[in-house]
């Protein structure tokens, strides 16, 4: 594993863990287990996948016990649907058969995970490309309006909205959006940690798309996370397979994002999101 591929995902977890530790009294049930490489993420109080899925497998060591308790993790908590995710490292090969062995079967999309590297010394990136929208920073007062975007974009319910509203305003995350006059119609986050940088939450109403918003927002947070003294960004999308093509992948290649790893995705047999 390269110094980058580990610098990428100890940001994604430490993003991950933030949010939900912006939540933890929300009442939403969320939950984070530490098993070796592995941080198990869950959430009962909310019917989404999203909500419950183990980073880091197999990045660093791989023991099968720590399989077991990230497994047992999810059943002790009722929970019959969730993610473990298998990272490139010296672990990958073992967890993958371990995975098999526990039942578990792979999910028909990988994830894939870009980086950007950022001089944080250098000359401030290219303007945004033109959009009509007028893009500014948010703050706590526009928490409610980027939750209720977000919700709907992930498919989650509005009883869930306060995990995106809590970490608007919050320290370490930068939210930005987009406005036709007063009205938002775009959002987008990056989290910031040391020098490295977690690029995430990106969503548009319908009637907005196709008009160089997530263009325009991503310019924005790339910049953010360059005059913080970042110099790596990262984030992360579904593998394109066929008949479900993935716009956001090309929007991240046109921004400047290389493909650092694919992660492989496990679950019960079942499992569709």
């Amino acid at each position: 594993m390269t110094d980058v591929q580990q610098q990428a995902i100890a940001i994604k977890k430490a993003a991950c863990k933030d949010w939900y530790r912006a939540s933890f009294d929300a009442g939403l049930g969320l939950e984070v287990g530490e098993f070796g490489s592995a941080t198990a993420f869950s959430c009962t109080g909310v019917d989404s996948l999203m909500l419950n899925r183990c980073l880091g497998l197999g990045a660093l060591s791989f023991t099968e016990g720590d399989l077991q308790r990230a497994i047992e993790h999810y059943r002790q908590l009722d929970l019959e649907w969730f993610f473990i995710h298998v990272a490139p490292g010296p672990g990958r090969d073992a967890a993958t058969r371990a995975l098999a062995a526990a039942g578990l079967r792979p999910f028909h999309r990988d994830w894939v995970t870009l980086t950007r590297q950022l001089d944080p010394r250098g000359a401030a990136l290219l303007a945004p490309r033109s959009t009509s929208f007028r893009v500014a920073a948010l703050g706590p007062e526009h928490a409610q309006a980027a939750a209720a975007i977000l919700g709907d974009a992930f498919d989650m319910p509005e009883t869930s909205r306060a995990l995106f509203a809590n970490s608007v305003g919050r320290s370490g995350w930068h939210y930005f959006g987009a406005f036709d006059t007063e009205h938002l119609v775009a959002t987008g986050a990056i989290y910031t940690e040391g020098e490295s940088a977690c690029l995430t939450f990106g969503a548009t109403l319908r009637e907005a798309r196709g008009r160089g918003v997530q263009a325009a927002l991503m310019a924005e947070r790339l910049e953010r996370a360059r005059q913080l003294g970042c110099n790596l960004v990262v984030t992360e999308t579904g593998v394109t397979v066929p008949g479900k093509p993935q716009h956001s992948y090309n929007n991240m290649l046109k921004n400047g994002f290389e493909p650092c790893f694919v992660v492989r995705n496990y679950g019960p047999p079942g499992l569709s999101w």
